[in-house]
């Protein structure tokens, strides 16, 4: 085999480690958000949805060929934490009939699992 195969070899490598860094980067800093906004669902407000919709998008930044969500998928507690602020927010515009303290108290068991699991793995120590 040529030098230069394993110079284009070696460039993928690099790339897609750069590439997997990014957008861990983003997912990392879009998951403290969130665990913020779990935070403050506890400490008994409501965040806004836009606010929450912001956050759950920040993480698809450069993202390309889905890597973002293999990313999520092979982190529980980013997955969990995604997931119950999804649940939160579809259930804030649907549940227009209902409070929304009561929407979040509705979900407040799984926030607060939720929320010890992102802490107990190092988020929201900032």
């Amino acid at each position: 085999m040529s030098t230069e195969f394993f110079r284009k070899y070696i460039n993928i490598i690099n790339e897609s480690q750069t590439d997997m860094s990014v957008i861990a980067g983003y997912v990392e800093n879009s998951t403290e958000d969130l665990v913020g906004y779990l935070k403050d669902m506890i400490d008994g407000d409501v965040p806004r949805v836009d606010n929450l919709v912001d956050s759950l998008n920040d993480a698809y930044g450069p993202d390309d060929e889905g890597a973002t969500q293999v990313y999520i998928n092979q982190h529980p507690e980013v997955k969990a934490v995604r997931d119950i602020c999804i649940d939160v927010q579809v259930a804030l515009e649907e549940d227009e009939d209902e409070d929304e303290e009561a929407v979040i108290a509705r979900y407040m068991p799984r926030i607060k699992k939720v929320y010890q699991m992102a802490i107990a793995n190092g988020y929201g120590q900032a």
